[in-house]
């Protein structure tokens, strides 16, 4: 059976609220056996539940729409045919940082500044 998943990138309480308005909007009398809430993903399972991918992608941008705090913030990214994250985009340069002497790229600031340090050290020898 086809299904689909909606990630909300960590957030346990907007996966929670996305189900909740899901399961206004698509299920009859909140039968919840076709969509399950698993901390920050929901699984859907289209075909039991009689909609589409479209139905469900029109329904999360109009859930984003209706709520003002997250209508500026948030955007619904799509990846293969079956996933769609909900979040705040970053950027690449947002979501990683790199050592202005050598280019290094780090994972966190924490590794970039211990990477700063090894330059220093060279200097020092």
């Amino acid at each position: 059976m086809p299904s689909i998943v909606i990630s909300c990138a960590g957030d346990n309480e907007l996966a929670r609220k996305i189900n909740d308005y899901l399961m206004d909007k698509i299920t009859p009398s909140h039968d919840t056996i076709y969509i399950s809430l698993s901390e920050d993903e929901l699984e859907i399972v289209l075909e039991k539940l009689g909609v589409s991918k479209d139905e469900i992608r029109k329904l999360l941008h109009d859930f984003i729409k209706s709520n003002s705090e997250l209508a500026d913030y948030y955007s619904i990214t799509e990846f293969n045919d079956n996933v769609f994250v909900v979040g705040i985009p970053k950027s690449l340069d947002e979501m990683t940082v790199n050592c202005e002497i050598c280019g290094y790229i780090a994972s966190s600031e924490d590794d970039l500044n211990i990477h700063k340090r090894t330059h220093g050290l060279i200097f020092i020898l």
